[in-house]
């Protein structure tokens, strides 16, 4: 009895010194366990909660339906800012041709309209400040009404308009808003978790090939160096009997 007990405690004294120092030194490979729970689907829990009990706005913002609708939105924009990179040159807006006009004054007034209705839907409106997508979204919407309604309004004529072609790297920043199929896709979010998690594992596997090719390096200059100050020697006396021969 004494024994199996010196042993059970000899087991749960290795086991809380391992733990011990993989808390200090900490683990270079992340759980997966890890990786499932933090996808991101208690955020979203939460800010549901955060939601009015009663009212339009918020059954609007809780139905499938809106967030499919948004999520289909996203993606046809994405494709149509490939397709406005490709034959719309203009500098701003009110220069581009009139399906160019007519798709971004769309675009702008659904995600507007998305954003004011996920507004209304909170029950104290400071809350909206806690969410991490409507501060997201919140920022790209604005971007997008400087670029599709207001610049247009500042700008006159042509003057200054190529200025301002720095201003269309706004259009780019629209396509962020793919981030957030990652909350529709949790799978998504949980690849990209695993490479964020993998990086560490992988900057220490990039450390030990560089050590081993410096050392190696290192060998092999040595190494060369002697063979080639011996076949200089050889070299240098190879071609004494060949100008011995020439001469006869």
């Amino acid at each position: 009895i004494a024994r199996e007990y010196s042993q059970r405690l000899l087991v749960k004294v290795t086991r809380g010194r391992r733990q011990s120092l993989s808390e200090q030194q900490g683990n270079i490979f992340s759980d997966i366990n890890d990786l499932r729970n933090s996808s991101g689907t208690k955020r979203v829990e939460s800010v549901s909660q955060l939601y009015s009990k009663e009212g339009v706005f918020q059954a609007i913002a809780r139905h499938s339906y809106f967030d499919n609708a948004t999520l289909f939105v996203i993606c046809v924009n994405a494709c149509w800012i490939g397709y406005d990179a490709d034959e719309n040159d203009a500098a701003v807006l009110s220069e581009a041709g009139i399906q160019f006009q007519i798709a971004e004054n769309l675009f702008c007034t659904y995600f507007s309209l998305e954003v004011f209705i996920r507004f209304c839907a909170f029950a104290r409106k400071a809350d909206c400040l806690r969410d991490m997508w409507f501060r997201f979204d919140t920022f790209l919407v604005l971007c997008m009404v400087a670029e599709t309604w207001i610049l247009p309004l500042v700008t006159t004529g042509g003057a200054g308009l190529s200025n301002l072609s720095i201003l269309r790297l706004l259009r780019l920043l629209r396509l962020t808003r793919m981030v957030r199929l990652m909350r529709a896709i949790p799978e998504l979010l949980t690849l990209v978790k695993g490479i964020v998690a993998a990086t560490r594992a992988v900057a220490m596997v990039l450390v030990l090939l560089v050590i081993e090719l410096y050392v190696t390096a290192i060998v092999f200059t040595q190494q060369v160096a002697v063979i080639v100050d011996g076949w200089e020697e050889v070299v240098a006396t190879a071609g004494e009997p060949v100008g011995e021969a020439v001469a006869l």
